[in-house]
């Protein structure tokens, strides 16, 4: 039996922009209104996006599982630079599935917070 793996998408919305990337490509999409042709390849969403440092490191986590299935909340915090100010906060779910060896990542989608959409206390780690 051949086991494959579902693609990953990871959808990042700075501002009033969407990016979705996958293992194929990388698809930018504007407001709702508009839309910019797919990227072809991942290497050039990195020339458009630049070289500036980004550190990410995960703060909280909250897995369910059932069977082979797992959902992952992963609260993060990220910087410009390592160990410098935490610039942002948001929150990645990830849904896994466990095909009897490993696990392997189904879906990877994430949001930030902002002021109209903070944190929720039962994804910070206690006393935040």
């Amino acid at each position: 039996m051949r086991k494959t793996a579902a693609p990953v998408y990871i959808v990042m919305v700075p501002g009033n922009t969407t990016t979705i990337l996958s293992v194929a490509g990388v698809w930018a999409y504007g407001s709702a209104a508009t839309k910019t042709p797919p990227i072809p390849h991942i290497s050039i969403y990195h020339e458009r996006a630049g070289t500036s440092a980004f550190y990410e490191a995960e703060i909280h986590r909250v897995t369910q599982r059932f069977g082979n299935v797992a959902h992952v909340w992963s609260t993060y915090a990220w910087r410009r630079s390592d160990g410098g100010p935490v610039e942002g906060r948001g929150i990645n779910s990830i849904q896994l599935y466990h095909d009897g060896t490993r696990w392997w990542i189904t879906a990877w989608i994430f949001d930030s917070e902002r002021a109209d959409n903070p944190i929720p206390p039962a994804f910070l780690p206690a006393g935040e």
